[in-house]
């Protein structure tokens, strides 16, 4: 390509590089900052059409007006649909939260501000990884890919893990724990994969293990295994289990291309930080490194049998034998037991166990999805996650998999693919142990329906001497438990629920679930905005209950709201566990009090 130069531009090689649109950018910049770039004959590309390449960048300090050169790594990101690339504000986060060991012995600094281009478009200047030589460095895939380096690679595999599990995330400094439900954990791992037009989900409609729409897993066995599908619904018992998840910060891409070695196993670095995330789950980057390098291995797998016992191991860790053939034991042995002196220690190796069974579904499940796999291995990763959930399903959930009544309805896997699954929606959860007790034994059904009565009648006792109460009642569908963290199982849309006025119902309020945790009030005649003040108080996922003071007449400040007349008006609400036939009930009583 013959172009005119500048006194400040970018060499030919460069510029073929970039697209016809972005040359002329990256040209503007360099005149404006004085910058030459010139190509230093070292290229590579990734997954995900990004181009690296070294460039000797000459450049002048404005500070004292000295010029120098150095080569650099530069990454240009071309644009994605229109799409903005977060990577560079991400690396500059992770680089800016890193301890000051980790970050400077196995990260890679931006040497300076990225240069936005068109269209979303990047270009990105990083250092040489180590400060030396490019010619010394290289990647970990080409060491397992090397049968030579097997050795090396495993040892490789135990600094990185260590790296990331103690130094990146020091005991001392990561986030506070979550316990949530295992199908809420590996739908968060799977993330968009799981959208209608996800990687993922589209594969597996395919196959036959998703359909309809909201999409919904199906009975579809995969060999001698359940659905691993089946451990994300609503419908499954396994999948409502809690597990205990400790987060921190998160490569979130790290497989062994993305790791650069030095002259030793110590000396590597971590590169392309584009998933990077200070508060995902610690198990998902060494699960994810190991299944991507059994990825790049399984195609030299022929034998079934050596494919068994490779899904043996990785399902068994640790395991002080296997018949898998090398370098699988050396390299899982490496990481498992990495893993658990790190994690599995203070009382907690059963909840690492249960953490990482699960990660190695979700990241079994996202190796479905991945076209650059043969499809072969494909269903070899669907057979994995099947395995490694019905594991999970064995030894965590006491071999519970389905809810007495999952064939009623089929209800959409994780919260709704399609939809974020952290949005929180008013909720009515299915209780389906309740119901068939309830339909089962008739004298279940006469108990508790003259309990009801008297508990009915003790209330009337109660409050019909007390100050005038406005009974607002709330109508739920047969046989569901009210909760206030996910949406309405069947449905994909908020939930918006209507209270009636005992007296009369022409004139009903809505709340509707808004917001993040919040619930608020529409007002109509009534004008009780105290309902409002009281239930945004509260976050969602909690159950709830207020007291009044009859002697004071009212409630704390904090739980009142002024209602259209200038009274002061408080509340107690009160939520009943119990499903029956008909609908299920909840009474708010509204109470007034005075200034």
């Amino acid at each position: 390509m013959d172009r005119q130069r500048e006194d400040h531009s970018i060499d030919d090689e460069i510029a073929e590089l970039l697209h016809p649109e972005d040359v002329a950018l990256v040209t503007s910049w360099a005149q404006q900052c004085r910058v030459d770039l010139f190509y230093a004959t070292w290229q590579d590309r990734g997954y995900t059409g990004a181009v690296l390449f070294a460039a000797y960048v000459h450049a002048t300090n404005f500070e004292n007006e000295n010029e120098y050169t150095t080569k650099q790594i530069l990454k240009y990101i071309p644009s994605s649909g229109g799409r903005e690339t977060t990577e560079p504000n991400r690396q500059i986060v992770a680089w800016k939260d890193a301890p000051k060991k980790f970050r400077r012995s196995h990260l890679v600094r931006q040497c300076r501000e990225p240069v936005q281009l068109s269209n979303g478009a990047w270009l990105m200047f990083q250092d040489v990884a180590g400060g030396g030589s490019l010619q010394a460095l290289r990647t970990l895939a080409t060491m397992v890919r090397d049968r030579k380096l097997w050795a090396d690679a495993a040892r490789v595999v135990t600094h990185v893990t260590a790296a990331v599990l103690g130094e990146w995330n020091p005991k001392s400094g990561v986030p506070r724990p979550r316990h949530i439900t295992a199908g809420e954990y590996i739908s968060e791992l799977l993330g968009d994969r799981l959208t209608p037009n996800g990687t993922v989900s589209s594969w597996a409609v395919t196959h036959g293990l998703l359909s309809g729409s909201p999409l919904v897993p199906t009975e579809t066995k995969v060999g001698n295994w359940p659905n691993p599908f089946l451990l994300i619904s609503s419908g499954n018992a396994s999948a409502h289990v809690k597990v205990l998840v400790r987060s921190g910060n998160c490569h979130g891409d790290l497989h062994p291309g993305n790791i650069l070695v030095g002259s030793t196993p110590e000396d590597f670095w971590l590169i392309d930080l584009a998933r990077h995330d200070p508060k995902r789950s610690l198990a998902f980057d060494p699960m994810y490194l190991l299944v991507t390098m059994v990825a790049q291995l399984l195609s030299t797998v022929i034998d079934e049998s050596d494919r068994e016992a490779v899904a043996e191991l990785l399902i068994a860790q640790p395991k002080s034998s296997s018949s898998a053939p090398e370098p699988f034991p050396a390299l899982v042995d490496a990481l498992v037991k990495t893993g658990i002196k790190l994690c599995g220690t203070d009382g907690l190796a059963d909840e690492w166990r249960a953490e990482t069974l699960l990660t190695l579904v979700a990241c079994a499940l996202i190796m479905t999805g991945r076209n650059l796999i043969s499809d072969s291995d494909r269903k070899w990763f669907l057979s994995l996650a099947a395995r490694a959930a019905d594991t999970y399903t064995t030894e965590f959930s006491g071999g519970a998999r389905s809810s007495p009544i999952h064939h009623d309805a089929p209800r959409p896997v994780g919260p709704s693919i399609g939809e974020q699954h952290e949005t929180p929606t008013l909720t009515a959860q299915p209780n389906g142990s309740h119901l068939h007790v309830w339909i089962k034994y008739p004298i279940v059904r006469i108990f508790v329906s003259l309990l009801v009565a008297v508990v009915l009648f003790i209330t009337w006792l109660l409050y019909s001497s007390g100050p005038t109460v406005n009974h607002k009642t709330l109508t739920m569908p047969t046989g569901y438990d009210l909760d206030l963290k996910r949406g309405l199982v069947g449905h994909s849309a908020p939930m918006d629920v209507t209270l009636y006025d005992r007296k009369t119902t022409a004139e009903p309020f809505t709340l509707s679930a808004v917001g993040d945790t919040k619930l608020a009030e529409t007002d109509t005649a009534d004008s009780l905005s105290a309902c409002q003040t009281a239930l945004a108080s509260e976050q969602a996922g909690q159950q709830f209950s207020f007291s009044p003071d009859p002697e004071k007449g009212r409630l704390p400040a904090a739980l009142c709201g002024e209602t259209a007349d200038g009274t002061i008006a408080s509340m107690r609400i009160g939520f009943k566990q119990l499903s029956l036939p008909g609908e299920l009930t909840v009474t708010m009583d509204i109470w007034p009090g005075g200034r």
